[in-house]
């Protein structure tokens, strides 16, 4: 990890990490019924554990490309930090007003 170069910020790090992405673990199903409804929740749940599976299949393979091409982790980790940067505005994104489909109700 780039800015940890003690054993106290690499310990700071690896629980912050571990704390934060709990909550993503266990909210994920609620975003998923939130955004696509729970009629196809099983679905939806099951691709994103699918995606989630190849990435960490892939993901230590691509770092250790970048580890021979640029001989240091950093750039993986900046990659992967901003990856996950991209992803919660894109989350964001769809919260947004003008990005959510209109519904078609005809209460008149």
């Amino acid at each position: 990890m780039p800015f940890c170069k003690t054993y106290i910020a690499m310990a700071v790090s690896a629980f912050g990490y571990g704390f934060f992405i709990g909550g993503h673990v266990a909210l994920s199903p609620l975003v998923l019924v939130d955004l696509i409804g729970l009629d196809k929740l099983t679905t939806a749940y099951g691709i994103t554990v699918l995606l989630r599976g190849v990435s960490t299949i892939i993901g230590p393979p691509i770092a250790g490309k970048i580890y021979d091409t640029f001989g240091s982790y950093d750039v993986a980790f900046f990659i992967a930090g901003g990856l996950i940067v991209f992803a919660s505005f894109a989350f964001v994104l769809l919260e947004l007003e003008w990005f959510k489909p209109k519904s078609h109700n005809s209460k008149t």
